[in-house]
């Protein structure tokens, strides 16, 4: 098992205790790119289906759940395009 792969199961099993880097590594093993900073927020591109699209996330320690559920239901679509 890779580790993008081992990366990928833990964001499936449990959303709790990530923090921004690991996040942020995740992130780019899908294609998800930094795009900018504004204050405690972090904002990403990626693309599917031809068309552009961004999400936000806090920069809190750790990161709440609900932003990395967020994050792997962006991953989730993103599989299941390609």
């Amino acid at each position: 098992m890779t580790k993008r792969e081992k990366r990928l199961e833990r964001i499936r099993q449990n959303p709790s205790g990530w923090t921004i880097d690991e996040l942020e590594q995740i992130m780019l093993d899908y294609d998800i790119k930094y795009l900018r900073s504004k204050g405690s927020h972090r904002r990403y591109f990626y693309v599917l289906g031809g068309r552009k699209k961004q999400i936000t996330v806090p920069v809190d320690k750790p990161i709440k759940p609900i932003y990395v559920k967020l994050v792997r239901e962006v991953i989730e679509e993103i599989i299941s395009s390609e």
